[in-house]
């Protein structure tokens, strides 16, 4: 079975422009950071080879916009949609 790791949906509030860090506080290894853009907002970004796939971030999300994934080998970090 192959390793999982998160990723971030276009349903996203953050890439909707809503502010939300909601998944970001559960990730215990810090896989998952809101990064701040230009124009204010923030957006979530996954870290590939820091995300234990654990599922931990899901629970939380108010729109269920984070799933698990097969790892990508040539990906390290994993962009919301926007």
């Amino acid at each position: 079975m192959r390793p999982k790791v998160a990723v971030v949906a276009a349903g996203c509030l953050a890439v909707r422009g809503v502010t939300c860090v909601a998944c970001a506080d559960p990730c215990e290894p810090r896989a998952l950071r809101i990064r701040p853009m230009l124009g204010g907002r923030a957006m979530p970004m996954i870290d590939a080879a820091t995300c234990t796939g654990c599922g931990d971030c899901l629970a939380v999300c108010p729109v269920g916009a984070l799933s698990l994934q097969p790892v990508d080998p040539a990906a390290s970090e994993i962009k919301s949609c926007a």
